[in-house]
């Protein structure tokens, strides 16, 4: 693991997309990192994040609780120091649909994303945002509910394939051996898996934040 300061780490062609949520009164975010498959103007920003913006409407809202929302997402180009980058307000916010009552905001699942590589540097993992109570059952979330998580995530990585141009969702690795990298590697997600063991977020605790 690397640690303190590091000059500007090129990551090529990538696009670092933050979707922000409210979720019992903390504001959370995961952080997508995406290979535009056009250039990485403002255009590019804006189209990637209306396929985002489609995922959140079609596929999250679907197996996220009611208490979660997006109304902010942030899209900045990865390579170039300094470059293009883009708030979006997502009016109205879109919400979660499963009913009361939720998991406490820590409370969450991993979803692992593979590359066909081994290695730390080609495995990356989101940590889903709105858990309901309806998917848990003891400590575990059960398999129907991990079927869906697992569909909906896999869908994420299709919408931004779609549309006519070519948007990956990919890996970027910052550090080998302790060491920072002089430019990003950047490896395309090939799929994704569900723990269904249910894991803990520290930075979701109450008063801590995002």
């Amino acid at each position: 693991m690397c640690t303190g300061p590091h000059p500007f780490i090129p990551a090529p062609g990538v696009v670092n997309a933050q979707i922000i949520f409210d979720y019992h009164l903390q504001r959370v975010e995961n952080v997508f990192n995406i290979v535009s498959g056009g250039g990485l103007l403002e255009a590019d920003l804006d189209r990637i994040q209306l396929k985002l913006k489609a995922w959140l409407d079609n596929e999250w809202k679907s197996i996220a609780t009611a208490a979660a929302t997006c109304s902010l997402m942030v899209l900045k180009d990865a390579e170039n120091f300094a470059s293009v980058g883009k708030e979006y307000a997502i009016t109205p916010a879109i919400a979660g649909t499963q009913p009361p009552p939720t998991m406490p905001g820590h409370c969450t699942f991993a979803v692992k994303w593979s590359t066909g590589l081994t290695g730390r540097s080609h495995r990356g993992r989101t940590f889903h945002v709105g858990l309901a109570q309806n998917a848990v059952f003891g400590n575990q979330i059960g398999s129907i509910a991990q079927t869906a998580f697992i569909a909906a995530y896999t869908a994420l990585k299709t919408r931004l394939a779609a549309g006519g141009t070519n948007d990956v969702l990919s890996v970027v690795s910052y550090c080998s051996e302790g060491v920072w990298r002089t430019t990003a590697e950047v490896t395309p997600i090939t799929g994704c898996s569900v723990e269904q063991n249910i894991d803990s977020q520290r930075r979701r605790l109450t008063t801590r934040g995002a």
